[in-house]
Order: structure tokens, then sequence, then C-alpha cells
């Protein structure tokens, strides 16, 4: 029972990714994502075994059908070459409470359920994850593995405000890319500030709310107009508990 169920996550992978590639006209091969949970990590060394790992496909279908087609997408941008090259490997973690997801530069996409709630629907999802593969997909003086690695709790280090900035514009044209609504960043700000109180962001270098969503929004009129030719994403709302 249990290798039919790691059989069907598979499967899972490679429907979703299918259809991502059928239903955008800028792809023109299927992504590959594999995806780690409790039982398919059992016999690696990472992340530890009592990491929650969801195994749930009401919950991992949502996270890789956004991360496939972020990925298709990113597969014919500047970043085409790596993003081709890296293994990539999916892992959601059931902490309801932490709304901190990444991207490592070894292909590694990390996924906490808090995000969700923060995020509220795939599209707001789409706009945490394009900034984060953004950001992997620019180390590029880090080698590529041969083999398909483990994801870990381990989050990446933080970035200066220069490379925020550009990560924040480049993030946008790959969601617009890959389907999704690139306003859904500014109403990911908006949520986000009213969350922590206007407070300032700690985990991004210190710039303000106000000042983030002003940046965002001087890159979005050329993000639209990406948006306007691309194949709309599926509109979703993502599951919550």
């Amino acid at each position: 029972m249990r290798g039919y169920s790691h059989y069907g996550l598979w499967v899972l992978a490679v429907c979703i990714a299918a259809q991502a590639c059928a239903r955008d006209p800028i792809v023109h091969a299927p992504t590959m994502i594999r995806i780690l949970t409790k039982e398919s990590a059992a016999s690696e060394t990472s992340p530890s075994a009592s990491a929650p790992l969801v195994s749930d496909l009401r919950i991992l279908e949502p996270a890789v059908r956004v991360a496939s087609r972020l990925i298709a997408a990113a597969r014919r941008s500047d970043y085409g070459s790596r993003a081709r090259a890296l293994c990539w490997v999916i892992s959601v973690y059931n902490t309801p409470t932490l709304s901190r997801s990444f991207v490592r530069p070894d292909g590694g996409i990390v996924v906490s359920t808090g995000t969700f709630r923060l995020a509220e629907t795939e599209s707001g999802l789409a706009a945490i994850l394009s900034h984060e593969l953004i950001h992997a997909l620019a180390q590029d003086e880090i080698p590529v593995s041969p083999v398909c690695v483990s994801t870990t709790g381990q989050s990446p280090p933080l970035f200066t405000r220069e490379e925020e900035s550009k990560t924040d514009d480049m993030g946008l044209k790959l969601m617009a890319d890959a389907g999704y609504d690139p306003r859904e960043l500014l109403g990911l700000w908006e949520r986000m500030k009213r969350e922590q109180g206007g407070s300032r962001d700690e985990v991004l270098l210190h710039l303000t709310y106000d000042h983030r969503m002003e940046q965002i929004a001087q890159s979005l009129p050329q993000a639209l107009r990406r948006y306007e030719h691309a194949n709309r994403a599926p509109q979703k709302v993502l599951p919550m508990d």
C-alpha cells in the first residue's frame, strides 16, 4: 500500500506538469518535480525524521501545480539553462504557524502550510514562489548537482536591498509568464503589512512595506503586458485546514 501511495505521488507530479505545459504555449517540454514526503524521505539523511512532511494530495496538488507552471516558464526565461539543469524537489511541511517558504539554489522547493493562509489562492502562492525561484536561479555560481537532492528546512541567507528589488521585478515577470496575475504580489504585501501591523520586515532586510509596494507598482505595467499574452493558470483557493 505504501508503494502504491508513493507511485501515486509521482503520477501526480507528471500529470500536473503535463497540464501546465499543455496549457502554456511558451513551454515545449514537461517539467518534472520530485515530491518529498515522509514515506519517500525515510531512507534519506534530510530532512530529519521528525520533520512534519505532508503526504495529503489535497495539499500537495496546488503546491506542485504552481511550482510546475513557474518552473516551466523559467525554462523559457533568461534563466532557462539553469532551470532546465536543476533537479527540482518539492516538500510541503505541516507547519500552520510558519509562513516561510523558499527555494534553494540546488532546486529544493520548501513550502510551509502556513504560507497557504498568507497566500490565500494559488496566485498568491505563485507570487511567493516566483520571487524565491528567481533568487535560486540567479545563483548560477553554485554548481548544479548531477542527481536529485533532498530539500531541507534550512532557509537560504538574506539578500541585499538591491537584490530584493531586482528579484521582485523578475518574479513579477515570471509569475505573469506562468499565467498568474502579477497584481497578486501587491495584494500579498498588503496582507503582510496588516499581519505585521505595518512594522518593518526584518526577513527582507528592513525595506518598509510601503516602499516595497511602490517599487512593485512601478514594475507592474510591463508584467501585466506579459500576463495579457499568457495562458491563464487555474484560479483556485488554497486549502486552509
